[in-house]
């Protein structure tokens, strides 16, 4: 993933408000280019990989709120999650897969351990616990990202 640590870019983030930042990593900028996010736990004193999320190395977020808002875009598919971190795992709150002008919303789990390739429009809902929703549920959830910041590799700092 991190194979140039020259073009490695890295930014630390208050998304939970644990006061401790989680990092972020990027090496690239392109339209498959995902976010890493690591996190420090206090209880095994290790850096915990979370997820990758995103494309073009960015994702909106509402600082020291755990909200997470990414977009993704595949072959006439697009979709935008909303997330928060909970336990080390990257829970998604809601999500709407927009496949051929049909609109689809869905809420449940996604944890590190069962994404197949960083990347939700990789895979049908199928290969996530994830439930179908009412479009309000989704709305709700997404009301909050008019207010959220954008990180993306342009913006990150070089790893020294």
């Amino acid at each position: 993933m991190y194979g140039d640590s020259k073009e490695v870019k890295y930014a630390l983030l208050n998304i939970d408000n644990d006061t401790i930042p989680e990092m972020v990593l990027a090496d690239d900028d392109t339209h498959l280019a995902s976010v890493s996010i690591f996190k420090y736990d206090v209880n095994s004193e290790q850096i915990k990989y979370i997820n990758s999320i995103g494309s073009n190395a960015g994702f909106w977020y509402i600082s020291g709120e755990n909200k997470i808002f990414a977009e993704y875009g595949n072959q006439g598919m697009y979709t935008e999650v909303s997330y928060s971190i909970v336990n080390n795992d990257m829970i998604c709150n809601a999500a709407i897969v927009s496949d051929n002008n049909k609109d689809t919303y869905y809420a449940g789990v996604e944890t590190s351990d069962n994404l197949k390739n960083e990347c939700l429009t990789y895979y049908t809902i199928a290969d996530f616990d994830l439930k179908e929703v009412s479009e309000s549920t989704y709305e709700s959830d997404f009301s909050e990202k008019t207010n959220a910041d954008y990180i993306n590799y342009k913006v990150m700092k070089y790893l020294d």
